[in-house]
């Protein structure tokens, strides 16, 4: 499928546990006007194989990564992923039952692996986190050559797992493995808890940060 699915201010809402509500692979895709609702069962959207994902004026809330462990409200590999006036909330990487105990989860709203990343427009990444496990990247995860580029958005509320010194970094943004990072005229509200960077933690990769405000108030027994 390739088009736009108006969805004139209704929601979809999972009720299958540990699915993708929406699979995306090598199309071009536009959602406007629609609340995708995970239950905290699964992933509101998945997307590869060099897709385009522009999701505008919507919300994607209660993403839970089901059966994996990246990613609880979108996941976006070798993509492009766009949000426009876009909110990603109350979403959750949980590191999977079951699994060796490496296995972290990560990316709480947004996990993107050599992936194009875009969030403008008075965006927001409100309230996600990682669970059961130290992984890194609370709000985005991006990692593998990705580029995330950040504008007139805002970050609040998002946070990892533990203060434990082992990962949980990036309360709100994680970037690593050559990613590069673009930062502009946005807002960061810090919430604990996390290890290091409440806001943003890079391991080699590049970033640049204008005119943004970082809020860090009573952070209690938290670092970064």
């Amino acid at each position: 499928f390739t088009g736009k699915i108006h969805g004139n201010g209704f929601t979809l809402k999972l009720v299958t546990q540990n699915i993708n509500m929406f699979l995306i692979k090598g199309s071009t895709v536009t959602f406007d006007s629609v609340v995708l609702d995970g239950a905290g069962i699964g992933r509101p959207i998945d997307i590869a194989e060099g897709a385009n994902v522009t999701v505008t004026k919507s919300t994607i809330k209660n993403g839970h990564t089901g059966n994996q462990s990246n990613g609880g409200g979108i996941y976006v590999i070798g993509s492009k992923l766009k949000l426009d006036n876009t909110t990603i909330q109350d979403s959750k990487a949980v590191k999977k039952p079951g699994t060796d105990k490496d296995v972290r989860p990560n990316g709480g709203a947004i996990y993107a692996y050599n992936a194009e990343v875009t969030l403008e427009n008075k965006s927001e990444i409100l309230n996600n986190t990682l669970n059961d496990g130290h992984g890194n990247g609370g709000g985005i995860h991006a990692t593998k050559n990705s580029m995330v580029k950040i504008s007139d958005s805002i970050f609040s509320g998002n946070h990892t797992f533990a203060i434990k010194d082992e990962a949980n970094e990036g309360g709100a943004v994680f970037v690593d493995n050559g990613t590069k990072l673009e930062v502009s005229n946005s807002t960061f509200n810090i919430a604990k808890s996390f290890n290091t960077g409440g806001a943003v933690a890079m391991r080699h990769a590049t970033g640049e940060i204008n005119n943004t405000k970082f809020n860090i108030d009573n952070l209690g027994d938290s670092y970064g």
